[in-house]
């Protein structure tokens, strides 16, 4: 008798807005992540929910789960908030798209490096080269990241992943598609 294959990941994927469903991220990432088997669970944090609310959400949707198969993640916003939550939940690892190092327009101000400094699960973060909440020539000035914070540039991407004219829409969802399948492959099966 063979041993059970392994539970899949599952990534609970935090947006900004009260529609996910019709979050173009979300419609665009879905298909691409479950192809390379990474279950994605959205959830909804609308902007009229303060932090402490949206963190109860996002707490409250993780435990419906089982931590050791889930990569909790957000983008923008959502990206902030998991990593304030993603070690005292016991997931599996952290997944931040569009992370805000910064207010836009305000490269110095550094307050939301520090939940990423004080994270210790694995974490992958997926960042538009322009993005204007950390674009890559405004991040160069940051102190190293812990060794275990990845970071993946998207060549010509914004915040939202949207290209400027040098690469088509698709192209920048599959990169991000694809390091975010390679983060999930590099943490192992998921423990049953």
């Amino acid at each position: 008798m063979s041993a059970p294959a392994p539970a899949p990941l599952q990534l609970l994927l935090a947006l900004p807005g009260a529609a996910v469903a019709d979050d173009p991220l979300l419609l665009a990432l879905a298909p691409r992540l479950a192809a390379g088997g990474l279950a994605l669970l959205p959830l909804a944090l609308p902007a009229s929910l303060d932090d402490a609310e949206a963190e109860a959400r996002m707490r409250d949707a993780a435990l419906t789960t089982d931590p050791t198969r889930l990569v909790l993640g957000g983008f923008s916003r959502g990206a902030r908030l998991a990593a304030r939550a993603v070690d005292a939940l016991g997931c599996r690892a952290l997944l931040a798209l569009g992370y805000p190092f910064h207010t836009r327009g305000a490269p110095n101000d550094r307050a939301g490096l520090q939940p990423l400094l004080a994270v210790r699960a694995p974490t992958l973060i997926v960042q538009g080269e322009r993005d204007a909440h950390g674009s890559r020539s405004a991040l160069s000035s940051l102190p190293p990241l812990p060794h275990h914070v990845a970071l993946h540039w998207v060549a010509d991407a914004n915040h939202r992943f949207l290209p400027r004219d040098r690469r088509t829409q698709a192209s920048l969802w599959d990169d991000a598609a694809a390091a975010i399948l390679a983060f999930a492959a590099s943490l192992g099966p998921a423990r049953a």
